[in-house]
């Protein structure tokens, strides 16, 4: 009886890990952040397992517009996993709807705001099918629960700040990872394009970019909060450096002349420089000899020589007073 229940409690502990051992083979860890011309929440990491979504009572697409399967991780169980992450306990099954509403596809509230002017790039694209449309020029853009993420991809979610023309433009840092030394300068370089262009092609973005002159770089303090350090020049660029080692996080925002700017990441790794070696045993600086000191005999003569050297030039005086008598 004792060996049937022993195995039946180990059976029964086996099928409750079954779902935790899913869902960490069916989880990715990416970079995710929220900006409505503020930043909601920084750039981090998140681990997100497929199915999260449905957990929290959401209904999701099996297929996309082109009828191929869902599988893995999609941009809206990120989504639902960030706002567990920020809301905590209050995020809840049975809250969730309070913060989070999305129905055929389509977010209509988020982080607790009105979300038909949200929207998303996947690494600083909006994510599409990759199949060129001839009739509209671009690709063809994907839900939020049709777009599926991998491993270390970054989501920047974003509210529109031009809700006119909904061209806010996506900054876009050339390198967004540095190692510097305390005290060496970095020079940032960034750009931007219009939102309009999230599906074009990479030579359309590029003949669609703009230097995001008048952009501003703001920095980590390491408390938390973000201030501001520089602003782009003419040529999108700023130089930067810093005073003490360690991680520091940087992002770009702001207004340039073609719109508002939606946000880009960068990292930077500060290590302090090395100060300049001493030598162990540094060498004294020479002084001159003393002069030795004089024997007897050479005082006696120093004396004597002295004092005949007075009475020649006494004697010279005298002479050359008498001459000027005549």
């Amino acid at each position: 009886m004792k060996k049937f229940l022993s195995i039946l409690l180990a059976l029964v502990m086996f099928i409750s890990m079954i779902p935790t051992v899913l869902a960490t083979d069916n989880s990715v860890t990416v970079n995710f952040s929220v900006f409505d011309g503020s930043v909601i929440m920084p750039n981090e990491k998140i681990t997100v397992y497929d199915g999260i979504a449905e957990e929290y009572g959401y209904e999701v697409a099996s297929a996309d517009h082109n009828g191929n399967p869902v599988n893995g991780v999609t941009i809206f169980d990120v989504v639902v996993a960030a706002h567990k992450k920020l809301y905590g306990d209050a995020f809840t099954p049975e809250t969730a709807n309070n913060y989070l509403v999305m129905t055929y596809s389509f977010m209509t509230k988020s982080f607790g705001k009105d979300t038909a002017s949200a929207g998303f790039f996947l690494n600083n694209r909006m994510p599409n099918d990759g199949i060129y449309n001839e009739s509209w020029g671009s690709y063809t853009g994907l839900a939020c629960d049709t777009a599926v993420v991998k491993n270390n991809d970054t989501i920047t979610y974003f509210f529109y700040q031009d809700l006119s023309s909904w061209a806010d433009y996506k900054a876009e840092f050339k390198e967004n990872e540095f190692n510097v030394k305390t005290g060496e300068e970095i020079t940032l370089s960034v750009t931007a394009f219009s939102s309009w262009y999230g599906n074009s092609t990479e030579e359309t973005l590029a003949a669609n970019s703009v230097k995001a002159a008048g952009a501003d770089i703001f920095c980590s303090d390491g408390n938390g909060s973000f201030k501001k350090v520089a602003t782009l020049d003419a040529n999108g660029e700023a130089k930067i450096s810093f005073e003490e080692a360690g991680e520091y996080s940087l992002y770009v925002a702001g207004t340039i002349a073609e719109g508002p700017v939606v946000i880009d990441w960068a990292k930077v790794t500060v290590e302090k420089a090395e100060e300049p070696e001493t030598p162990e045993n540094p060498e004294e600086p020479e002084t001159p000899d003393e002069p030795a000191e004089l024997t007897f005999w050479q005082k006696v003569v120093n004396f004597f020589k002295n004092i005949f050297d007075k009475v020649v030039a006494c004697f010279v005086w005298v002479y050359n007073a008498v001459i000027s008598l005549f």
